[in-house]
């Protein structure tokens, strides 16, 4: 590899092609004439015994193969971390994965080989199986098309004659039984990159369920509904939880004084604020549910995994919409403290039960709050 490989641009997943055979024209026309040095092992002529269905990689080279910047792995973990919608550890990861290299336009070998994997799962449509590969005992990750289930994943030999090997950081795609010589292990002394032959004891071995038969499965969009629906629930059932604390000190303020009580009026008024508030919650979150349920029955089967961030965006955007008209709702304004703060008698040198009570009670929801929506 070339000192400056830092700096050279990778194949992007940017655009695939899926067809049953392909000549040397149709190539040519998908891709430009510069990709044409990456396919060099690949003659035309001997794809169709390849691969039934045939998938390339254009040379759109949007994502350049650069370690990532500092700050990037962090920015990975906060955006998993932050993922209402996802519960599956795996899948959240991949999805912070493919966000971040989107936005930076870069990555490893993990993160690039990650780009081709989302792709062939979003765009090449069910009959085309990707999974992850890696080096045990190694530094490298690549992309591995059209895998007999079957075979040996340690030994390329066995994955049969459909199997391909795509390694956007070395910029190769080739058929699986062309492995010796080609695939490399890699390594970066601190000051470019540097490449190894892959010995013994080191191996070849699939991530765990970085398969599209296992993202087929669990990138489900009737999980996102109902991950939806559980953290609108939440959010709800917190506002109830500080509605019902606020509604504990009205009672307590009623019975030692009366009900015309400044305060106890205060409070009572947002006790009614909260529960049109949740009246409203509910009934917006059982419209969008029903909106999405049947967008997900009009989906066709190819485009399933590519509507999935669509469906995922527009559930998203409306949690943000009930998280925003909800935390308004969770303190008083400032008037109102002022006169629920007030002592009834100034000489009184401790804070009023009203002030201790209320603080409390605001100080669950908010922490509540930031805690689940942060």
């Amino acid at each position: 590899m070339q000192d400056n490989a830092l700096h050279y641009k990778v194949i992007s997943p940017a655009k695939v092609e899926v067809a049953d055979t392909i000549q040397k024209t149709d190539l040519e026309k998908i891709l430009a004439p510069d990709s044409l040095d990456v396919l060099e092992s690949f003659h035309p002529e001997k794809l169709e015994p390849y691969m039934p269905k045939i998938l390339v990689i254009t040379a759109e080279r949007q994502h350049t193969r650069k370690r990532m910047p500092l700050g990037t792995r962090d920015e990975i973990a906060h955006k998993k971390k932050g993922d209402q919608l996802e519960k599956d550890a795996v899948i959240a990861h991949y999805e912070s994965v493919i966000a971040v290299t989107d936005k930076y336009s870069l990555g490893n070998c993990t993160e690039l080989a990650t780009q081709v994997f989302d792709y062939v799962l979003t765009e090449a449509g069910p009959d085309v199986r990707v999974e992850i590969f890696y080096i045990n005992g190694g530094d490298h990750v690549f992309a591995v098309l059209n895998r007999d289930p079957a075979s040996d994943p340690s030994n390329p030999m066995t994955w049969g004659s459909n199997a391909v090997i795509c390694d956007p950081w070395a910029d190769l795609v080739y058929p699986a039984e062309e492995y010796a010589g080609k695939l490399k292990d890699y390594w970066f002394d601190g000051k470019k990159n540097q490449v190894r032959d892959i010995k013994h004891p080191q191996k070849l071995a699939a991530s765990p369920r970085y398969n599209t038969g296992y993202f087929r499965e669990h990138r489900n969009l009737n999980n996102l509904v109902a991950n939806f629906t559980e953290a609108s629930q939440k959010l709800i059932k917190q506002i109830q939880a500080f509605n019902s604390d606020l509604k504990e000190e009205k009672k307590r303020i009623v019975s030692k004084y009366n009900p015309q009580d400044k305060k106890a009026q205060i409070i009572e008024t947002k006790n009614n604020l909260l529960d049109n508030l949740v009246g409203e919650l509910v009934k917006a979150m059982e419209v969008k549910v029903n909106e999405i349920k049947q967008k997900i029955i009009l989906i066709d089967k190819k485009d399933y995994q590519k509507e999935y961030r669509n469906i995922k965006l527009n559930l998203n955007e409306e949690l943000k919409a009930f998280h925003k008209k909800s935390i308004g709702h969770l303190s008083f304004s400032q008037s109102d403290t002022t006169s629920l703060f007030s002592k009834r008698w100034p000489t009184n040198k401790s804070i009023s039960d009203t002030q201790k009570n209320i603080e409390e009670a605001v100080n669950r929801a908010n922490k509540a709050y930031f805690r689940r929506h942060r």
